[in-house]
């Protein structure tokens, strides 16, 4: 009888696994397709005309910039303005993920008359996130700097985990910021990356058969691994200080709010206590 319930038990858990995954799946494509969709911490909401500025003018941006192999590669930024504002107008770029446009923050920022940038992301550049995915944004915010009818003296940085990770690097690479949120960053990446996702992979990988004590991992802890090859000598502290946000917070040079949650599994709140 134990044998059974257990039993059942596992499909329960299959079920809703496919049915959370296929959730996310359409999530997902919808948002490669177009047809819209948010991104995991963003607020969804139904797309509505911008109030105050009216329609909305969308180009697309290639920046070009040197890998950590040595080769030129190419990705593309995609900046949205309301068509009406006058001026340079502020920016706020939103590093490593893309942002939607049918989210709160995006429509807000929109209704202030406020340009928007973000990368055209791939789930592949997770796992260049401490190598070349840096190097890249690093290059955006340069490029978009840089760019005509950009306000130079009001450019904003919001990110959340990953993104909140490369919030703050920039912000640390770059002066001149007028301001950074990070919104539950991978602030340490030694403690993040090698110490908490490896002990929620080991305490999946010795668990029951059946049992998966922290199912998210299985998702996410993968796709970050790849970052780990960036350290080839773990105890190499100076290169994991380098190159996490928390190891040259004296280089901040602009305000700069962090939120973490307590409860947080993806970036716990112990990697800003954690040497």
């Amino acid at each position: 009888m134990k044998i059974i319930r257990k039993l059942l038990w596992v499909i329960f858990c299959i079920i809703v696994f496919i049915f959370v995954y296929n959730i996310s799946l359409s999530i997902k494509t919808s948002s490669i397709t177009g047809t819209g969709a948010n991104s995991i911490t963003s607020q969804k909401v139904p797309m509505i005309k911008v109030r105050k500025y009216g329609r909305i003018a969308r180009d697309t941006l290639s920046v070009s910039y040197v890998t950590n192999e040595g080769e030129v590669d190419t990705r593309e930024i995609i900046i949205c303005w309301p068509e009406s504002a006058e001026g340079d107008v502020p920016l706020i770029y939103v590093p490593h993920y893309a942002m939607e446009e049918n989210t709160e923050e995006f429509l807000q920022y929109m209704d202030h008359g406020w340009a928007v940038a973000s990368p055209v992301f791939e789930e592949k550049y997770n796992g260049q996130l401490t190598g070349n995915d840096l190097v890249f944004n690093n290059a955006a915010l340069y490029v978009l700097r840089h760019l005509e009818g950009i306000d130079k003296q009001r450019i904003a940085i919001v990110g959340d985990f990953a993104g909140g990770y490369m919030a703050l690097m920039l912000s640390e690479l770059q002066m001149g910021t007028c301001a950074t949120i990070a919104n539950s960053p991978i602030a340490n990446v030694y403690f993040n990356l090698y110490v908490h996702f490896k002990n929620c992979d080991d305490v999946n990988r010795k668990a029951g058969l059946f049992d998966v004590p922290v199912p998210i991992q299985l998702l996410v802890s993968k796709s970050f691994r790849i970052n780990l090859d960036n350290f080839p000598d773990v105890s190499d502290a100076d290169r994991w200080a380098a190159l996490s946000p928390i190891g040259n917070a004296r280089c901040f040079s602009n305000p700069t709010v962090i939120n973490h949650c307590t409860g947080d599994i993806l970036a716990p709140v112990d990697q800003i206590t954690k040497r």
